[in-house]
């Protein structure tokens, strides 16, 4: 019979090299933690420029099919009061319920006729002249009937009244989308033929 041969110690890790691959891993899930903030901040930048994108779209289509010589009522200035409130799928709210909306829009239409009444061509100080005065829609005949629309949009759930808008230390917060829309008028029609 033959004997059996000497079992081979058994060779595991000393507490130097566990305590080395610890500290690796450490330092390497702490550097992967510390950029989950940064990504979630990310991806709530690109979901509020998506929902913007998307408020923006529906508001532009609903002036566009508004009358044109209506279409000054959706300034803020005709009214005093026209802060609209979009819920976070983009979806208005009324304002009765705007302790869930999630974002504040204000519309500005420099120069828009409402039923008579010219919106003027000045803009909050926030956002400068310099735009406006590109666009003179009060007289068809100096320029073709263009209209300027600027639309602030914030997530920011203290800023929910006109005044709040204007407000400097809430500017950050505040994005700023501009369109214009143009007037098409068959010439047929325009000449009287």
């Amino acid at each position: 019979m033959n004997p059996l041969p000497p079992a081979r110690p058994t060779r595991g890790f000393t507490l130097i090299e566990v305590t080395l691959a610890v500290g690796i891993s450490a330092i390497a899930l702490v550097g992967l933690l510390a950029m989950i903030p940064q990504g979630v901040m990310t991806m709530k930048r690109a979901t509020d420029t998506a929902i913007e994108a998307r408020i923006h779209q529906l508001i532009v289509a609903e002036i566009a099919q508004t009358d044109w010589q209506l279409r000054g009522k959706y300034d803020y200035r005709a009214t005093g009061s026209n802060v609209r409130f979009y819920d976070d799928q983009g979806i208005r709210v009324p304002e009765s319920e705007k302790d869930r909306a999630i974002y504040t829009v204000r519309l500005i239409l420099p120069g828009a006729d409402n039923g008579g009444q010219t919106i003027p061509m000045q803009l909050p100080a926030r956002l400068g002249n310099t735009a406006a005065q590109l666009f003179n829609t009060s007289d068809p005949s100096k320029s073709e009937p263009m209209q300027l629309i600027i639309m602030e949009i914030t997530s920011a759930p203290s800023i929910d009244a006109i005044a709040k808008f204007d407000l400097e230390q809430n500017w950050p917060s505040i994005r700023t989308y501009r369109s214009t829309m143009t007037r098409l008028v068959d010439e047929m029609t325009a000449t009287g033929n």
